[in-house]
């Protein structure tokens, strides 16, 4: 089974316990003069202590960045994982939120000779703040959020063809001592939008690490001082608790 059923179907699951765990929620935590958010919100005394555990599962459109020498175009993939997020101030609706995501990107880079397709799985670990606006409808928010986050690349291929020869492929680690690092690290900016459980919300990353290896040979060049940097636009839509 390829990563992309097992990502289906565990998306599939948590969605469905999610769904089911957030209705039976939904009376305590959001109806009511004592609701989670109509009692901060009302009496604009915000709660420390207040805080939320989310699903999210989306799509990606990334790339790969190359100071010179090779062009690269977007390369779709998947995101899905958990969020927690809490209240860092009395005076603001300020969270902290943080959390575990698995992260699909690359890119599809080439040369006059050669041409690579190279699909990156990591594990994620956002650290923004985000800022719930609240809007006339009392159940909704607009989240703007702001921060970073850290990467670790747990898989992947390379996949080489000549563009004039496509028998000639080769399908090498994407992370190994000749290729890309397993670390990466950069800055996250978005903006979701809250209504009542459900959520939504677009974010771009900008990789500030060089994922390049020192003896890094993605076209075999033999003097390669080049940086590379990972870019990733992602949309995304789950559930709170």
């Amino acid at each position: 089974m390829n990563i992309r059923k097992i990502v289906c179907l565990v998306t599939l699951f948590l969605c469905t316990t999610g769904m089911v765990s957030a209705q039976s929620r939904y009376s305590s935590r959001y109806g009511g003069e004592a609701g989670r958010y109509q009692r901060p919100y009302n009496s604009r005394g915000y709660n420390t202590h207040d805080s939320y555990f989310g699903l999210r599962f989306g799509y990606n459109a990334s790339s790969l960045n190359f100071s010179s020498k090779v062009e690269s175009d977007a390369m779709s993939g998947l995101n899905i994982g958990f969020a927690y997020g809490i209240n860092v101030t009395y005076n603001a609706p300020l969270y902290f939120e943080t959390g575990l995501m698995y992260s699909g990107k690359g890119a599809t880079a080439s040369n006059a000779a050669l041409r690579a397709n190279t699909r990156m799985h990591y594990v994620e670990m956002p650290l923004v703040f985000k800022y719930k606006i609240e809007t006339n409808d009392f159940d909704l928010t607009i989240d703007p959020f702001f921060g970073g986050y850290l990467a670790m690349g747990v898989g992947g291929k390379i996949k080489y063809e000549e563009k004039n020869n496509l028998s000639s492929r080769e399908k090498p680690n994407t992370f190994s001592k000749n290729t890309f690092s397993n670390f990466d690290a950069g800055i996250r900016l978005g903006c979701g939008i809250s209504y009542q459980q459900f959520y939504a919300e677009v974010a771009y990353d900008w990789g500030l690490a060089n994922v390049a290896r020192d003896k890094f040979k993605y076209f075999d060049y033999d003097n390669w001082d080049d940086t590379v940097h990972t870019g990733c636009f992602s949309v995304s839509i789950g559930v709170n608790f």
